[in-house]
């Protein structure tokens, strides 16, 4: 009889593409950002570091909650390794490192996914004199439980009475990259978040200080946003893009 050593658990992995991410993650240290994030919690046998990458690693392995990381990564011991990691936390503790972030706290990790995003990611090397910059601004409907943070009642499509939060999406449809998410409550309207979406994203494009790199975007929006007329009457005129 011969003996397959890959059949061994700690050699087996549910995630070979995600191994391989992972892998390259780590040797090009683009994570490293994540380290700035100061999480007021003490380390006992994690770091709030390492535990905000296993629930980064949860949520790519497809964990729709936290309690599944329990039984999707920390079983797979390569899916670990490749993102550096020994040993996945117990979801329990990766709750409470979230339940502890601040304000502050999530400011500081918003400016390292957008330091990550500036590194990596093709929308910030467009070039604007060969062709426009195609931004899509879309709002959707999530439904979520009455005790969910922003719950509140909406406009949700086919699902009349039901409580949820709104996202608010922005993507570079030239290079499939997502360039800003937010969510809102439930009752939120696609006219309401516009202006402060557009500032966000002039801000992390800088294009509130390049006049010809604003001229050069192209803005997309659907018709919940309303008619040209009043998006423009809602805009300063500094602001004001090219809308279709």
């Amino acid at each position: 009889m011969i003996k397959c050593d890959l059949n061994r658990a700690k050699r087996q992995t549910a995630y070979g593409p995600l191994c391989a991410l992972g892998y390259y993650l780590t040797q090009k240290e683009i994570l490293k950002p994540l380290e700035q994030v100061h999480i007021p919690q003490k380390t006992v046998k994690h770091s709030p570091t390492e535990k905000l990458v296993d629930a980064l690693i949860g949520i790519l392995a497809g964990c729709s909650a936290l309690y599944q990381l329990n039984v999707k990564v920390r079983p797979d011991q390569p899916l670990q390794l490749a993102f550096g990691r020994k040993h996945c936390a117990d979801q329990s503790t990766v709750a409470a490192t979230l339940n502890a972030f601040t304000a502050e706290t999530v400011a500081q990790l918003r400016t390292a996914v957008e330091t990550i995003q500036r590194q990596q990611g093709q929308v910030f090397a467009h070039d604007y004199d060969k062709e426009l910059l195609v931004l899509e601004v879309d709002l959707t409907g999530l439904t979520a439980s009455k005790n969910a943070e922003g719950s509140s009642k909406g406009y949700f499509p086919g699902k009349r009475n039901r409580r949820g939060r709104q996202l608010v999406r922005v993507t570079a449809s030239q290079y499939g990259e997502v360039l800003l998410e937010n969510l809102y409550p439930g009752n939120t309207t696609s006219k309401e978040i516009l202006k402060e979406t557009m500032t966000e994203v002039e801000r992390i494009l800088g294009l509130d200080s390049d006049e010809a790199k604003r001229r050069r975007t192209l803005i997309r929006l659907d018709g919940g946003f309303g008619t040209l007329e009043a998006l423009l009457a809602r805009l300063p005129v500094h602001r004001q893009g090219v809308f279709r």
